[in-house]
């Protein structure tokens, strides 16, 4: 159990915020160069903007099936 702690701890910690900041500077440092309707945005902007995101497209869970004939 506490091995899992510590993964979500760095998950939440570590992972999400540099995420969101690879996120932010990608979007101000390229597109708003390439295409003239994007403005720079900042660090909570871009987190909010993955959150919705997710809401909207989750994503699949990786599922395995197994045939009784594996046994």
């Amino acid at each position: 159990m506490k091995n899992t702690l510590i993964k979500a701890l760095l998950v939440i910690g570590v992972l999400v915020p540099a995420s969101v900041l690879i996120a932010t500077m990608l979007w101000n440092g390229v597109l708003t160069q390439v295409v003239s309707w994007a403005y720079p945005i900042n660090f909570l902007q871009m987190f909010g903007l993955m959150v919705l995101i997710y809401l909207i497209y989750p994503g699949q869970k990786p599922s395995f099936k197994t045939n009784a004939d594996d046994n």
